[in-house]
């Protein structure tokens, strides 16, 4: 038997290790290595094959290498599942253990490229996402969690571009970098600051990139998540609140997740966004399926202490239930249809129709904003002591306050609810207005891919849905986090809406799409929600740009762009690299040329990824004295400007 072959034996000698359906339980057994389990270790040693490759002898003591054994076991040569080390149970439970009691991490994330597929109309327009993921047990991942070196940092002006600057506490952030590493950075300085935090993540659908390595299921997706998200709850304030856009694949599993890290009692509502029309290709199978026409955002609020700003949409009919108007006659206020008073007053002719079109009819929109404060809906009875008193003012309009210290105002018994109280403020201007609810469906999601000034055709999110987020949610001056930032929605609204902000991005478009849209924002960018009444942005406000400092990541940069002509030689100065972990030999990579060899171009990518030392990613912050990694002076006052709080700027 080859070594693989005789792991599978001794593994499967024992019942602990193996599924309901025979599979080998991977996260039990590298549990089992993690424990030095008793079994595992006397029947590794007793093995002739395994002993040799795992166990070196000091003396009369034989040491196991853990690690070795732990990446064999995890190798994809092993067990054709071995990229994820979990199953897609229903419920959150992975390998017998809850979802929420796992330490483990996925560390990378699907990059969001936008790719369109020939044949697609609009909305069958997917990211397809380059995906590599990586699982890292707690113990691999203790430096991962450092704070990091925070370099090539830039003041973005309406002036131009400053350098050698330091962090102020007023300045937006664009961080380029792992989200997971950056997340962590961040709590060094911005724990329990941020107000509201939207996220976009990437939905795990048979469309997006997840699908890409067949390999990421749903309960490693939901590891992805929980990662994250509890980072993301220990930056929010008490008063925060997060927003999590997300489709019908994972919505309710998410919801669960969430429920566990904020709190069943924090859940606020699951808003349904209509974000698309069922039209085109989308209704190919209509015969088979119900259309999928919109989006969700969960909603969650940090603790019970929040303060909503309500939002309202325009009307796109005429609420009939106003249809009365006040009217004085000698015993004083009577009720009148508002038809039969417009009629009465020569204002109409007896055959209009008051209807649904009404409200773009600009000769009734007039009459009736004129009237605002006489045109009335009759609503429930008045409390009965204040109907008692009222009996002997028939035609007289009363007032009182309700148990909310509401005014209230009626007429022979009946509440009356005034059209004035529906006109509000929409984008700026008064219309006729209805309250936002849990479901949104006055938000155009067409022509949105050239917002900002740059091209991003699939999955960029309108800014006016932004702009109802971070109005509904935040106040000015209120800091908002968006770690998808993306092609940089979340920061272009905050930006316009006078509202702080950090993104955080991986991909290197970052400075073609994302930095590129702000600096045209600075610039006075009239797309988006530039030109409505209430924002009417002339541009100005700065930004700052800065990278984690790349250690062994420029290595995956290198390997993630390669090709059939580039990627040998990559793989030599990966297998020359001091950044590759520290158990594998260059010797035994050597031997196993002749297989790499034949791997697919995917399948190189995916070896010579895992074969990097996640750990040294980015340059810690502790080692940036240290001589290796020569940071320069720049990136060391900026680094201390953001963990040490030094420094301001005019």
């Amino acid at each position: 038997m080859n070594l693989h072959e005789t792991i599978e034996h001794i593994l499967r000698s024992n019942p602990a290790y193996i599924g309901e359906n025979g599979e080998i339980l991977k996260t039990k057994v590298i549990e089992a290595v993690s424990n030095l389990d008793s079994f595992l270790v006397k029947a590794f040693r007793d093995n002739e094959i395994t002993c040799k490759v795992f166990f070196s002898q000091i003396e009369d003591t034989w040491v196991l290498n853990q690690e070795k054994l732990k990446w064999v076991v995890n190798s994809k040569e092993f067990l054709e599942d071995s990229y994820t080390a979990y199953t897609s149970e229903i419920g959150l439970t992975t390998g017998g253990r809850f979802l929420s009691a796992s330490t483990d991490v996925v560390l990378d994330f699907p990059y969001k490229d936008a790719i369109v597929v020939g044949g697609q109309d609009k909305d069958d327009q997917k990211r397809q996402e380059i995906m590599y993921h990586e699982i890292l047990g707690y113990d691999q991942i203790t430096n991962l969690k450092a704070p990091k070196v925070l370099a090539n940092a830039k003041r973005y002006t309406s002036e131009g571009t400053e350098d050698d600057i330091i962090l102020d506490d007023n300045d937006n952030l664009i961080i380029k970098g792992n989200n997971y590493a950056a997340l962590n950075s961040l709590l060094e300085r911005y724990k329990e600051k941020v107000k509201l935090i939207y996220i976009d993540p990437p939905f795990n659908t048979l469309n997006d990139s997840f699908q890409y390595n067949d390999r990421f299921n749903r309960a490693t997706w939901l590891t992805f998540m929980q990662n994250r998200l509890k980072i993301a709850k220990k930056l929010l304030k008490s008063s925060g609140i997060i927003f999590v856009q997300i489709d019908k694949n994972e919505e309710h599993y998410l919801k669960v997740l969430m429920d566990k890290i904020f709190g069943e009692e924090n859940f606020v509502n699951s808003i349904a966004v209509q974000s698309s029309t069922a039209s085109g290709n989308k209704t190919a199978h209509k015969d088979k399926t119900i259309i999928k026409t919109k989006d969700s955002i969960l909603v969650y609020k940090n603790s019970t202490n929040i303060i909503l700003n309500p939002q309202y949409m325009a009307q796109d009919k005429w609420d009939t239930h106003f249809n009365s108007i006040l009217h004085k006659g000698d015993n004083g206020y009577e009720t009148l249809s508002l038809r039969d008073y417009m009629i009465q007053e020569g204002i109409i002719p007896e055959d209009y129709k008051i209807d649904e079109n009404s409200i773009n009819d600009e000769f009734f929109l007039n009459f009736v904003f004129e009237n605002r404060k006489k045109i009335y809906t009759t609503k429930s009875s008045i409390p009965k002591v204040i109907k008692e008193e009222s009996i002997s003012k028939q035609g007289e309009i009363i007032s009182y306050f309700d148990n909310n210290n509401e005014p209230q105002f009626a007429l022979n018994g009946r509440r009356l609810g005034f059209l004035n109280n529906n006109i509000k403020y929409v984008d700026g201007e008064e219309v006729i207005a209805k309250l936002v609810t849990d479901i949104w469906v006055d938000i155009n999601f067409n022509n949105t891919q050239n917002e900002g000034g740059i091209s991003f055709p699939a999955g960029k999110k309108p800014e006016q849905l932004l702009k109802r987020i971070i109005e509904l949610s935040t106040n000015r001056g209120d800091l908002v986090l968006d770690f998808f930032v993306g092609s940089g929605t979340t920061a272009s609204v905050c930006h316009k809406l006078n509202r702080r902000y950090i993104g955080i991005e991986q991909m290197n478009y970052i400075n073609n799409l994302t930095v590129q849209r702000l600096k045209n924002v600075i610039s006075g960018d009239k797309s988006g929600i530039s030109t409505l009444v209430d924002v009417n942005w002339q541009g100005g406000g700065t930004f700052v740009y800065c990278e984690l400092l790349e250690d062994s990541q420029r290595l995956i940069d290198m390997i993630i762009s390669a090709n059939e002509d580039t990627i040998q030689g990559i793989k030599e100065t990966i297998y020359h690299s001091e950044q590759i972990v520290p158990y594998i030999l260059t010797s035994d990579l050597k031997k196993a040329d002749k297989v790499f060899s034949e791997l697919t171009l995917e399948d190189k990518k995916e070896v010579l990824i895992g074969l990097i030392d996640k750990n040294k990613l980015y340059v810690n912050y502790s080692s940036i004295d240290d001589d290796e990694y020569e940071v320069s002076e720049e990136d060391k006052a900026f680094s201390k400007s953001f963990y040490e709080g030094s420094g301001s700027h005019e």
